[in-house]
């Protein structure tokens, strides 16, 4: 079936290299804090499979109270170490990030109104 009309006016798509330094032109929580506002239903979906710059980009989400009070809804593939991919795909991840530092991150974004989701 075909998507209406109302409601792609009103969705975006960034497909662009992202960068994980926080005054980047292609951050992408930068175009959500210039171009979203508290009313907008915003659906932030992040896999571009550099787990550095996802990581940096989590981090700015998870203590930027402002921005992630314009996120409704985060999909995320964290690259976290002891995930079942780490072996069937993905190769070693950095040990410091591991599947319980995913839980707590995955927490702080659901204690800041963000409806935070992971898949593996």
């Amino acid at each position: 079936s075909e998507t209406p009309f109302e409601y792609l006016v009103n969705t975006s798509y960034f497909v662009i290299p992202a960068s994980g330094e926080l005054d980047a032109c292609h951050n992408p929580l930068n175009f959500i804090r210039k171009l979203c506002h508290k009313d907008d239903y915003v659906v932030f979906k992040l896999d571009i499979d550099t787990p550095g710059i996802e990581s940096a980009i989590v981090d700015q989400l998870v203590n930027d109270p402002r921005v992630a009070g314009l996120v409704d809804e985060f999909f995320y593939e964290d690259h976290a170490a002891k995930n079942p991919m780490e072996y069937h795909g993905w190769g070693r991840q950095p040990k410091d990030h591991d599947m319980a530092k995913s839980i707590q991150i995955f927490s702080k974004l659901r204690a800041l109104g963000v409806r935070a989701h992971s898949w593996v």
